[in-house]
């Protein structure tokens, strides 16, 4: 008997079986002249019925898969690349959140200084202000002590000369001009004079002691305002440093804690930032010190011109006390019929100046 092979056959005919032939047999006899262990499955001169038979697709079908092939990413190598791409995008995520936190507090530090010099200006303004007008009033009582003392010596000098004048007119119309009672009468208006002369003078040196006084705790309080100015100006400028420095470190450890590898260069930015600070506030210092230089008291030569300009300007007209015994009354300047100023010493007797 010869062995059966199922559905093909390799013979050089294909046999009848069961009533079928052809490609289509159930069963097949091997021709017995065919090596089993021949490659082709016939012997020389047989026709290759097997390979038309399979088709050129017959080593697709009957060859195993081939578990070398290694072109392609592995399973693990798939999982690393997602796990790295999410960790990318976490950083990147994170990174952009940080910058926006990093960027808001140096945003905050700008505005604090805008306001701050804003406040500053604000105050420079209004004490420079206050320190002029101290100043503005210590000139004031310098001029008004030298129109005091001028006014004390013009009414002393009058007062004198016109006691003189009269006594030396009294003892001409006896005859007694040239007696030792007129030297007396001299000497005599002479000591008055110069007893009002030094109260005048008394009070003019006090008055201007007052004003020196015055005049050195201004200066010291000018000087005062700018030093203290500019400490409390660097003062708010380290404040506001260590305030942005904590806010710094603060996002530093929490970039730390969520595993981000950026980190701030804290002290980097903050000598940048007070650098910045330092030269915008800088002007403000300068306006101070400008402002206090201009504020500064006047020459006593200055104080003098202002009190006769002062005196001169209230000084009465020449003919503001002209008198008359006509009637109608009228004071002087009062309307369009204005005359001199009329005085009586009684119904009786009339006195003309």
């Amino acid at each position: 008997m010869y062995p059966l092979l199922p559905s093909v056959y390799t013979g050089a005919s294909l046999p009848t079986v069961g009533g079928q032939s052809g490609p289509y047999a159930t069963t097949a006899y091997v021709n017995p002249n065919t090596s089993p262990t021949n490659s082709t499955g016939m012997n020389a001169g047989e026709a290759p019925y097997s390979n038309e038979y399979l088709g050129p697709y017959s080593n697709e079908y009957f060859q195993p898969a081939d578990t070398t092939n290694t072109s392609g990413p592995t399973k693990a190598e798939l999982d690393a690349a997602a796990a790295e791409a999410a960790e990318a995008a976490r950083i990147d995520t994170l990174r952009s959140q940080f910058n926006a936190q990093k960027q808001g507090a140096f945003d905050s530090a700008d505005q604090w200084l805008t306001n701050y010099g804003t406040d500053l200006n604000r105050g420079i303004i209004e004490s420079v202000r206050g320190l002029g007008q101290k100043q503005q009033g210590i000139d004031r009582f310098f001029t008004d002590n030298e129109a005091k003392k001028m006014q004390g010596t013009t009414g002393i000098l009058g007062m004198i000369g016109r006691g003189v004048k009269s006594a030396g007119t009294y003892l001409g119309g006896r005859n007694a001009g040239s007696s030792s009672a007129a030297g007396e009468i001299a000497k005599a208006y002479g000591d008055v004079g110069r007893r009002q002369m030094s109260v005048v003078g008394n009070q003019y040196a006090a008055g201007n002691e007052q004003g020196m006084i015055d005049q050195g705790n201004l200066d010291w309080e000018k000087e005062n305002y700018s030093a203290k100015f500019k400490e409390q100006m660097d003062r708010e400028i380290n404040t506001k440093t260590l305030e942005l420095k904590g806010e710094l470190e603060r996002l530093n450890a929490a970039m730390a804690e969520a595993s981000l590898p950026d980190r701030i260069a804290i002290e980097q930015e903050i000598a940048t930032k007070k650098n910045q600070f330092i030269a915008s506030l800088q002007q403000y210092d300068n306006n101070v010190k400008s402002g206090v230089a201009g504020v500064k008291g006047q020459t006593t030569d200055q104080y003098r011109t202002k009190a006769n300009e002062n005196l001169a300007a209230g000084q009465a007209p020449a003919d503001m006390f002209s008198f008359t015994d006509q009637v109608p009354m009228q004071l002087q300047n009062s309307g369009p019929s204005a005359s001199g100023l009329p005085i009586y010493t009684n119904p009786t007797k009339k006195q003309l100046a």
